[in-house]
């Protein structure tokens, strides 16, 4: 039974662990240069997209919003 197996035995707990353990190794090496990971990541996606000015971009099925106050500014409730 998988009930009784320990949680580092499960593949989910694994793969998190191993996503954390990127995460910070590629954390501390940016921060080193200034850039926080996640705004690698974008940077990283506007080359890979030929700096497409869309609002949204493509992240191997995951969309980044690039702007979150959109819709307030569609809506008129928030100015640039």
């Amino acid at each position: 039974m998988t009930r009784n197996r320990p949680i580092n035995e499960h593949i989910a707990y694994l793969l998190a662990q191993a996503t954390r353990q990127v995460h910070q190794q590629l954390d501390e090496e940016f921060r080193s240069e200034g850039v926080p990971v996640e705004q690698w990541r974008i940077l990283k996606l506007l080359v890979e997209q030929n700096g497409r000015p869309d609002e949204r971009l493509d992240a191997g099925g995951e969309e980044i919003n690039m702007r979150p106050c959109a819709r307030k500014e569609a809506r008129g409730s928030r100015r640039r």
